[in-house]
């Protein structure tokens, strides 16, 4: 029996994770931002947006390096 070897359509359908995978970096950047201006407060939620924009960034980094590693 000749192995399976990943053809253009296998490689597309791993695309379908990646919404949920972006929702749940960036959900895990809002939870500490809610959770450090409740431990810290301030009176602009400066740590909901800075750890936000960060998670936004790194889900961002974290599928063009997976879209990447997955062509080559």
């Amino acid at each position: 029996m000749l192995p399976l070897k990943p053809n253009n359509s296998r490689k597309f359908l791993q695309f379908t994770s990646i919404p949920f995978e972006m929702f749940a970096i960036i959900f895990a950047g809002y939870k500490l931002g809610v959770w450090l201006d409740v431990k810290y407060p301030n009176d602009n939620n400066l740590y909901l947006i800075i750890s936000t924009l960060t998670a936004v960034f790194l889900a961002m980094f974290y599928i063009i390096w997976r879209v990447k590693k997955l062509f080559k």
